[in-house]
């Protein structure tokens, strides 16, 4: 028959498979996670300062550029 050192082996038992069922499903979800974001490209830190052009209102870099790049508006930013 069932003694109560059986049922507690028994119930030890099943609580360490669900414990380790649980953990590994836990870390397959965090590998996913990673994976993904590794996948991922960088984000872009280096932002560009940005001016108006004076006649368009076109938004042009405000280093490196002489002017918006149209042609009816060759005014520089």
């Amino acid at each position: 028959m069932f003694s109560f050192w059986k049922l507690l082996l028994l119930a030890l038992v099943v609580g360490g498979v669900w414990a380790g069922v649980t953990i590994y499903k836990r870390n397959q979800r965090q590998r996913e996670i990673d994976e993904a974001r590794a996948k991922q490209p960088p984000p872009n830190l280096g932002h560009i300062k940005t001016v108006a052009c004076r006649v368009c209102g076109t938004y042009i870099p405000e280093r490196g550029a002489q002017h918006c790049e149209r042609k009816d508006c060759p005014v520089v930013g």
